[in-house]
């Protein structure tokens, strides 16, 4: 279950919006769980909330998390939108988890005594599905949403979990008039995949703000 958010991300934030008047409050979630899940518990607090006028400000995850809650009934009662760092076009840091190649993945592995990255990302970060929501569509060549085209070698995709962020994401609200989008640019950032072999090549660019490409 989630313990609430990371303060230290996220408690300046709230507080610089409540000193300008804003009454702000924190929606924390279980970050593995997909985002079609929490987006249905984020609707339901939208539409029991007792103000008649709201506004989200969400963070990576959470602008898609907010998307998903949008597309439900009854909450047209959220009249803004903005979405920081948001990966509306997906992110590859979510590809490197899923194949253990991932920095924080690594790092974390290095606390696993006998756990390596591959085998944590086989046996654990391939369970979330918040990993799948985040993957970018891909191209023709490298279609990431079809299990095919991952390589066979190392950690692989849960072809269930494929194909329920394939439709999930497909059910995202699209964005309107109230959205505002806040992307950071100039930070080393993976911004492509291709097939190697049987491996993923990545290009690096500063097209994006260090995880999600502009």
């Amino acid at each position: 279950v989630p313990l609430g958010v990371v303060l230290f991300s996220y408690l300046r934030l709230k507080l610089q919006l409540r000193a300008r008047g804003l009454a702000a409050e924190f929606f924390d979630y279980d970050w593995r769980l997909s985002t079609a899940e929490i987006g249905r518990v984020l609707a339901e607090r939208l539409r029991t909330h007792p103000a008649s006028r709201l506004a989200i400000v969400a963070h990576s995850l959470g602008g898609l998390v907010a998307r998903a809650a949008l597309s439900q009934p009854g909450t047209r009662k959220v009249e803004r939108v903005i979405l920081l760092g948001t990966p509306n076009d997906g992110s590859y840091a979510a590809v490197q988890a899923l194949r253990g190649t991932d920095a924080v993945v690594r790092k974390v592995a290095r606390l696993a005594p006998g756990d390596s990255a591959e085998t944590l990302a086989t046996e654990v970060y391939s369970s979330f599905a918040s990993l799948y929501d985040l993957l970018p569509p891909g191209n023709a060549r490298t279609a990431l949403f079809d299990a095919a085209a991952w390589p066979r070698q190392g950690p692989q995709p849960r072809a269930h979990l494929l194909e329920a962020a394939r439709t999930d994401r497909e059910r995202l609200a699209a964005p309107d008039e109230r959205f505002m989008t806040i992307a950071g640019i100039g930070q080393p950032t993976v911004t492509g995949v291709a097939r190697r072999g049987d491996d993923f090549l990545y290009t690096i660019t500063r097209a994006g703000d260090g995880t999600v490409p502009a």
